[in-house]
């Protein structure tokens, strides 16, 4: 019998007997990532369902492998058109429908991204994209990418693209018996190692990359080469321990490590590392407990269990989209009882689209018809041009036809940072990070440096406009930023590795420039908010300790740069929020888009930004430095606008002003030119 495994749609050959218990652990691993994506606080590890997903697709699909190759009948072709076949029906179904859907109800620059996430989903790439961008997978923007759980299909498509050919090489040149497992003891071991090494610095791009990932694969792989027989030292163990712990203990230690990983972990862990034991572990222990045990057999193998397996890869597929888009057009988390409708329309479309379609394919005529895997084929290509216009701007979304929503969504598309006209120095690699200065040339020797993070970095567009007026009035300009950093020496970013030496990088380079004059800017209520995590001295500061030690470093970073010679500003944050930003100005109407005016009271900003601002000013104040209040110049009669008199958008989104208005507009910062 064959069946589907979500998210990659494994598959077991006829010669395989039939396992219900594992389309059982199929629904504890779909129902934990829906509950995740859809309450996250209820069941905060729910992500780990993909962690289950891959050791069992490792399991099914690397023991069909091994078995196939071990009889002599293994084909490349023959592997391959079976995962178009079973990848392929419920996968074009549900990108046909988003680009669709993005059409209507996005904007064009959201449009563009959602191209692109098709284009490379359909290439199985799509995690080596969302890798470079902005955030990761536990951000929040991470809920405006409908198609973001195809992560987890590229990083198990990518490692079948080369086990398969390593595999086969391995069984025509090994040389003794355990050859195979030894390799791929290794293969694991050195994936394992380097996904726990790299998630201390490079989180996000742990989470992403196949070779941080795959070993997950491998522990399934691992297992079904035991219980096939496969000679090794690895293997004997595995099959000892089996024999010496009871079918039920092995089970119940199993579900017993899913379930920790399910309530201990959550977005703030540092994940994979040695978090993904636990899920991956007890997806093992599950495994290898077989269809006798007590818990296999009266809840895994139960029939609501079974189904609700048998349909999690189109399930997997569709849930996320609709959760995504419906928080697009809401402008932030809809009603409870809206997202347990989504749900309940996720699963109507899954068993929909596995009986009307998948089935179909999957047997009878269909599944013999060389026809069918042409039109698949033919589809793909098909979504993947249009992903291609749409990334391309050809393809423009309905938005467009609306001239203010049009103004709208340029803003919110916008960003200009560096610039052409900015030259790239690489900076020495200090053992975390290369660090990158950006630099333009202007008249008078000497340099003004801005330090910070992507608010100091929002700034650009106008400093550099003012320097191409009059360029022999003014000193050079350099950048020397990076995102979510916050701009305080010595203090601790636990996820953000890369900011570490920024303000060490900072005072160096105000000796080497020479820099008369630093300018420091962040997004500073975020980071006293917890909504970036910052520890002072291991305390977070959104603790009273961690507040006094932060007050503490910044007196001693401006003090710092005043003992080399150099002249501080600080700047203050901006008006942030829901209101601001031009999405939140776009409302849905019926079918179409409507745009509507936005702001927010200086006061409610005020309060929001919290009682650590004012603080942050005094202590800036009293070590020397020079303040500047972007509230005085962006609010006015106690009224903070979205949009601006002439009608151009303030706001990027929420939290950044607008390339063409700060172009136009800021003049709040031309006095840090000054000689």
């Amino acid at each position: 019998m064959t069946t589907i495994l979500a998210p990659g749609a494994a598959l077991q050959l006829a010669t395989t007997p039939y396992r219900a218990e594992i389309d059982g652990l199929r629904a504890l691993a779909i129902l934990a990532v829906l509950l995740y994506h859809a309450f996250p606080d209820v069941v905060p590890g729910g992500f780990i369902g993909v962690d289950i997903f891959l050791v069992i697709s490792g399991y099914l699909i690397g023991g069909v492998i091994f078995q196939d190759l071990a009889a002599g009948r293994f084909s490349l072709k023959d592997f391959y058109t079976r995962r178009v076949r079973r990848l392929f029906p419920a996968l074009l179904l549900v990108l046909a429908t988003s680009l669709i859907a993005g059409w209507g109800l996005l904007l064009s620059y959201e449009l563009e991204s959602l191209g692109r996430h098709v284009r490379d989903g359909l290439l199985f790439i799509l995690n080596l994209t969302l890798r470079r961008e902005t955030g990761g997978y536990f951000a929040t923007a991470a809920d405006a990418k409908p198609l973001l759980h195809l992560w987890s299909l590229a990083v198990e498509e990518q490692f079948y693209i080369f086990w398969p050919l390593l595999m086969l090489a391995l069984a025509r040149w090994r040389r003794r018996p355990d050859f195979v497992v030894t390799v791929l003891a290794l293969l694991l071991a050195v994936s394992f190692g380097w996904n726990v090494v790299r998630v201390m610095g490079d989180p996000v791009a742990t989470f992403f990359l196949p070779q941080t990932r795959g070993w997950e694969l491998l522990l399934g792989v691992l297992l079904a080469h035991a219980e096939a027989g496969a000679p090794g030292r690895l293997t004997d163990l595995i099959r000892r321990l089996n024999g010496s712990l009871p079918a039920n203990l092995r089970a119940g230690l199993g579900a017993g490590l899913v379930l920790a990983g399910l309530l201990l972990l959550g977005p703030d862990a540092r994940f994979p590392g040695w978090w993904a034991l636990l899920p991956t572990l007890g997806t093992m222990l599950l495994l290898s407990a077989g269809p006798e045990a007590w818990l296999s057999r009266r809840l895994l193998a139960s029939p609501v269990a079974v189904f609700l397996g048998l349909v999690s890869y189109p399930l997997y597929l569709w849930h996320w989209p609709l959760l995504s888009f419906a928080r697009i057009t809401n402008g932030g988390e809809p009603a409870i009882v809206v997202r347990l409708g989504l749900l309940a329309l996720a699963f109507g479309l899954a068993v929909a689209t596995w009986k009307l379609v998948e089935t179909p394919i999957r047997s009878g005529r269909l599944r013999a018809s060389r026809w069918t895997l042409a039109g698949l084929v033919v589809v793909a290509l098909g979504l993947g041009v249009l992903g291609q216009l749409a990334l391309q701007g050809t393809l423009t979304a309905r938005s467009d036809q609306d001239p203010r929503v049009r103004a709208l969504a340029a803003a919110a598309g916008a960003w200009d940072f560096p610039g052409a006209d900015m030259q790239r120095v690489s900076l020495a690699d200090d053992g975390t990070a290369a660090r990158t200065l950006w630099r333009k040339p202007g008249g008078p020797p000497g340099t003004v440096l801005f330090v910070g993070d992507s608010n100091m970095e929002h700034y650009g567009p106008r400093l550099r406009a003012v320097i191409d007026g009059s360029p022999a009035a003014h000193p050079g300009i350099a950048f020397l930023t990076d995102g979510s950093c916050l701009p305080i020496a010595g203090v601790h970013q636990p996820k953000q590795a890369h900011c570490r030496t920024l303000l060490e990088t900072a005072f160096a380079q105000a000796v080497a420039l020479p820099a008369h004059r630093v300018v420091i800017a962040g997004l500073w209520s975020q980071y006293f908010a917890g909504t970036i995590p910052v520890e002072a001295d291991g305390q977070p500061l959104t603790t009273p300790g961690g507040q006094d030690a932060a007050m503490v470093l910044l007196a001693e970073t401006i003090r710092r740069f005043q003992a080399a010679g150099t002249e501080v500003v600080l700047v203050l944050t901006i008006p942030t929020g829901a209101g601001l930003g031009p999405r939140s100005l776009i409302r849905h109407e019926g079918l179409g888009l409507v745009a509507t005016p936005g702001g927010r009271a200086r006061a409610d900003v005020e309060q929001a930004n919290g009682a650590a601002i004012a603080r942050l000013a005094q202590t800036a104040a009293e070590a020397g430095a020079t303040l500047i209040n972007p509230l005085d110049f962006l609010c006015a009669d106690g009224w903070c606008p979205a949009v601006a008199p002439d009608g151009t958008p303030i706001y990027k989104d929420g939290q950044h002003l607008q390339p063409a208005y700060v172009r136009a507009h800021v003049t709040f910062l031309d006095s840090t030119l000054n000689r």
